[in-house]
Order: C-alpha cells, then structure tokens, then sequence
C-alpha cells in the first residue's frame, strides 16, 4: 500500500484563512492514498498543506537573522555579532522532499472521480505552479539540477539505485521547463484573485513565467560580461550570451499579458493621496482589500503567525523582551533616492562644504523616495500611531 501524507492544516489557516468553502477539514494522521482521492474535502486539504509547506527558501520572516546576513540589516539588540564567514549551503534549497510529494499528489488527482474535470484542471494547476517554485528557487541559487518531471520514484531495500540517480541539467533547461511549466498552467488556473491572493492564479502563473526569464536573461547577459564568467563545462551552471534577448522578450510578452488582461483586478491602491509612504506600507503589510499583490503567503493569527515585528519593533514600543533584534544599516537607507537627486546618500554638507544642522533626525530623511517611510522606520517616523525614538 502506498501512503501519501496529509499534511496538517494546524495553523493553515495561513494560506487560506478566510476561504471558508476551501477548508473544511482538519486530517490528523498519516492516511491513505484512496482515503484522500474519494474524498473532496480531503484533497482540498492535502492541497492547502502543499501551499503552508511552500517557503520562500532564503530571507524569512520566521527568521529575523536571515536579514542580517546580507546588507539589509545587523544585529541592534545590544548583543554581540562576530560572524566571520557564512557556511557554503547557506540558503541552498533541495525540496526534493517536497517535489515528490507533489508529484505522489499530482499521480492521485489525475486518477480521482470525486471532483469536476474543471476542478481537477485547477488543482494541477496550482500542483504544478507550486512545483515550478521549487525548481526556480532552487535554480537561482544552485544553476542546474535535476528535472524529475512527474516521476515519483521508490526505494526497497537492496534495489540497484542508478537507475535514481537523475543528472543535472543545464541552468537554462530549468528555467526552460519553469517557464513552460508556467505557459501551461496558466491555462488551468482562475482569473479571479482568491482572498488575500493566498491561491495561485492565471496572473500568477504569469509572473512566475516572466520572473524566470527574466534571471535567465540577466545571467546570460551579465555572467557573459565578466572577466571569468562562471559556467561549468556542461552549461549546468552558465547560460550562453545570445539566449539573453529571447528570455528577456518571453519575459516582456508574459508581464504584458498581466498589465493589459488584469487590470479588472490589480491596480495601484492609492488610499493616502497626500501620503505615498503609507500607500506603499498599505500595499505591502495590509492584506484586506489589497488589490496590488498577485500571489502571497498568507499569515493569520492563531497558528499561522510569525514573530518578526515582536523581535524588531523599536524599543520606544517594545511590549515585551524581544525588541530591536536587526536594524537597517546605512546603505540601504542610502539607496533610496532623493526625489530631486539620484544620489541618495545622506546629506551632511551643504553646496559650500559646511555642515548641515538637522533641527529633527527625521529631516535627514525629508524629500526621500517615499518607499523608505513605508520600509524604514527611521528616527521620528511613525508606527501603529506613534514617533520612534532611537
């Protein structure tokens, strides 16, 4: 008897909370492959399992110190940060683990009678759209790997396993079957957003496609450009020069298919006419109504939270211990513009060379890009209705 896991849905919640005709069911054990294809509601949650289990495989909100392993942040808490030298697998991603279970999934569903063909078609959908994240987050940190299709390969003991052992293929023949994955099963999927645009959609399926090729344009262009580029003999890592302008075309024709087909459904939430920063803090930490984001995961409070505010709210309104574990450093601040100057470092001379006497801290940051407010919270600015101080 072959088993596929059910997976919890303790806390799914997260992904698809508010869709009350989507969950339905709470499995708790290890069940079989016919317990969960005849029943609808089974494989609904089997599915929401797939999209709680999904990560975004490098910088995590459920890890604060992610972000300060590159230049986004360091360590504010008053304690020590000596590290040196980061391991060689940082933030590698293998779900191996995963692809096989979607595919065991995906095998159950084709064979299943409990649901519409249409329905079946959705499901595949998402399957393969969550598949198709998993090789591109792989791909764009390890080049190449191996392309198991829908294969869903057994182990007994004492088996000769070459016959498992898959190669690697060349880094564009992943984004290659990324991007086709995506063109597919563009097809499969809805047009209307689901809440809190925690399902995969037509425009998801899209994007994903145009953001592939797009890295798979830059490396061609890019790698090729430096003294040494870095490829391997068998292009697993290393992508030709002259395959830059079509990734680059696939990528322009997929993102304007979403800029001209779903304006029904996404655009610009200018709620704050007169406050640009708090529109682009709206757009990305407000999720009720939020008509800008396509495909996102979906945190609800309980079971399906994170700690990242708790751990790096400023200590003016700190509730507890955890408080300003990382902090922006300086060139990320800097790297917003000026609206009236490209450079945004921040200015402490004037045009003569005399220094500038700031009357507050938050006038060092007047006239910046105003995604710094709604991603920055500097000294003065302002969070859940109250002035940090620092």
């Amino acid at each position: 008897m072959k088993y596929i896991k059910g997976y919890l849905l303790l806390g799914l919640t997260l992904i698809l909370g508010s869709c009350s005709d989507f969950l339905d069911r709470d499995p708790d054990q290890i069940l079989t492959n016919d317990q969960i294809f005849s029943d609808a509601k089974m494989i609904n949650s089997v599915l929401a399992g797939f999209y709680g289990n999904t990560e975004n495989w490098g910088q995590s909100f459920a890890t604060p110190a992610s972000f300060t392993k590159v230049d986004d942040g360091c360590v504010t808490d008053g304690g020590r940060d000596n590290m040196q030298e980061y391991s060689d697998n940082q933030w590698r991603v293998y779900p191996y683990k995963y692809i096989r279970n979607l595919n065991q999934f995906l095998a159950g569903l084709r064979a299943t009678t409990v649901l519409e063909s249409t329905e079946k078609l959705r499901y595949e959908g998402e399957i393969r759209f969550l598949r198709a994240w998993a090789y591109f987050s792989m791909c764009r940190g390890l080049g190449g790997v191996p392309i198991v299709n829908d294969n869903v390969y057994e182990y007994e003991a004492g088996m000769d396993v070459s016959g498992l052992a898959v190669p690697r293929s060349k880094e564009s023949e992943v984004y290659d079957y990324i991007i086709n994955e995506c063109a597919t099963i563009a097809n499969y999927l809805p047009t209307k957003p689901t809440t809190n645009a925690a399902r995969a959609t037509r425009w998801a399926a899209l994007m994903l496609k145009a953001r592939a090729a797009v890295y798979a344009g830059s490396l061609a262009n890019y790698n090729n450009k430096m003294v040494a580029p870095i490829r391997t003999e068998g292009n697993e890592v290393g992508i030709p020069a002259e395959m830059a302008t079509p990734y680059y075309e696939t990528a322009l024709e997929a993102a304007k298919e979403v800029i001209t087909q779903a304006s029904a459904y996404y655009n610009l939430d200018i709620t704050v006419p007169n406050d640009l920063g708090q529109n682009f803090y709206n757009a990305v930490c407000v999720k009720e109504n939020n008509h800008e984001v396509i495909w996102a995961k979906d945190y609800a409070y309980p079971g399906a939270t994170h700690g990242f505010t708790q751990k790096n709210i400023p200590a003016s309104l700190a509730e507890d211990q955890e408080r300003c574990y990382s902090g922006a450093v300086l060139n990320l601040v800097e790297a917003f513009e000026y609206k009236d100057n490209r450079d945004g470092t921040i200015k402490v001379k004037d045009e003569s060379g005399n220094y500038i006497m700031y009357s507050r801290p938050e006038d060092a940051f007047a006239n910046k890009d105003a995604r710094l407010w709604g991603t920055v919270l500097y000294p003065g600015a302002k969070f859940r209705g109250s002035e940090i101080s620092t």
